[in-house]
């Protein structure tokens, strides 16, 4: 799979709770082999236990800029969406 079938969504300009809630719909639609990579102003720490509950896993990564935080979801029980969320780089 490569980087661009995977959907992009960039939460920094929305105001709490949106970010969560439009996680939330978007990863309710990934499909088999995809991940949802998120651009988020932070690392978004309480939707983490969310993820964990609902049998998401995820990926954080940080730039070196201010509020440009990486985060890379998918389903935990799909091997090849996890493989490609951890092969995604920031370069």
């Amino acid at each position: 799979m490569c980087r661009e079938a995977s959907p992009f969504l960039d939460v920094r300009l929305l105001p709490s709770p949106e970010p969560f809630q439009k996680i939330q719909t978007a990863i309710s639609t990934l499909e088999e082999d995809q991940f949802l990579h998120v651009l988020h102003r932070r690392e978004p720490v309480p939707l983490f236990e969310y993820l964990r509950a609902h049998g998401f896993g995820w990926r954080v990564l940080k730039e070196d800029e201010p509020d440009r935080v990486h985060l890379l979801i998918w389903r935990s029980n799909d091997p090849r969406a996890e493989a490609a969320a951890l092969a995604w780089s920031l370069s």
